[in-house]
């Protein structure tokens, strides 16, 4: 069985944004000290920790989130090499 890693990226003034919206909000701190260690390469997602594959979802760029993750899902270890080149991307836009 492989297992897929999820990282649905948002930036810390989008998540700063959204918390402010909650009805129970997270204090901002908590927000920006995860932020933090989700940008340390030593901390974040990594295949390392046993994902055939991690797939990363901005979900402010996307109107049809359900649509990219399936889309998304469809990636695997065995797909060219060139392919994996958009996950860069996409956690750094």
């Amino acid at each position: 069985m492989e297992w897929i890693g999820w990282w649905l990226y948002t930036d810390l003034p989008t998540s700063l944004a959204w918390n402010a919206k909650r009805e129970r909000a997270v204090p901002v701190p908590v927000i920006q000290e995860m932020a933090a260690a989700l940008a340390d390469p030593h901390f974040g997602p990594a295949r390392a920790e046993g994902f055939a594959t991690l797939c990363a979802v901005v979900p402010t760029h996307h109107s049809d989130l359900p649509a990219v993750c399936f889309a998304k899902a469809l990636v695997t270890p065995s797909t060219p090499a060139g392919m994996h080149a958009g996950l860069t991307a996409t956690i750094a836009a």
